[in-house]
């Protein structure tokens, strides 16, 4: 029993923690950082800005390059009605309102998306329902977040896939902790906005809604 229980606060651990944010900002390092009007530092002059002054990070490149012997990102910043390019040797992000600086790219997103689901899958083999409620509720709230954050939002539609799958754990969450209602109520929104998603193992997802509906059944069967 206190492994099971461990295991449960691991998987917490690791999983619910929020990784997203919304707003983000960053603090200027150095003295007179040029803000370009493209990520290119032979693109030309927006603004020169001091050392200290904190930028409203609205935009990042796609990919890291490379600029003297560093490798970073370039960051698109607003600063008092401006809006260019600063290279991110001379950003230092700060945390945004849910305390986190890290930005992820779109392979860290699929690969921490798939960290998640993985951990779903355990706990609701494991019989782990409460736990498999609060996870999934942790997981759908940090797409959330994501879907509105500025840098990150670009990758939404690559990952609406684990957003359907967050919300088929939740509702299994329900069924085996007996809130059949919330069950139902999930399994609604789940159908209203994935009927034309295909998953992985071939279902549809109105093969998914009728699981989740059989399973409501069989829970309504074992009421006294």
């Amino acid at each position: 029993m206190k492994a099971k229980i461990a295991f449960s606060l691991i998987i917490v651990f690791m999983v619910s923690t929020p990784l997203f944010g919304i707003e983000r900002r960053a603090e200027v390092l150095g003295s007179r950082v040029i803000m370009h009007p493209v990520a290119d530092g032979d693109s030309g002059k927006v603004a020169a800005l001091n050392q200290g002054v904190v930028v409203d990070v609205i935009g990042r490149g796609e990919s890291p390059s490379n600029v003297g012997n560093f490798r970073d990102f370039w960051y698109h910043v607003s600063y008092r009605g401006k809006t260019g390019w600063v290279f991110g040797q001379f950003l230092n992000l700060q945390s945004n309102k849910r305390g986190i600086t890290r930005i992820f790219t779109r392979d860290e997103l699929i690969e921490y998306c798939d960290i998640e689901l993985n951990g779903l899958k355990n706990l609701k083999n494991a019989g782990e329902y409460e736990a498999l409620i609060e996870i999934s509720l942790a997981f759908l709230k940090d797409l959330e977040d994501l879907s509105m954050d500025n840098i990150t939002s670009p990758y939404v539609s690559d990952i609406r896939g684990y957003h359907a799958a967050a919300k088929y754990y939740l509702a299994l969450g329900y069924v085996y902790t007996g809130r059949l209602k919330d069950a139902r109520r999930i399994k609604d929104e789940f159908l209203a906005s994935y009927s034309d998603l295909t998953f992985s193992d071939g279902r549809s997802a109105r093969d998914v809604a009728d699981e989740i509906d059989r399973l409501i059944d069989e829970g309504n069967q074992k009421r006294p």
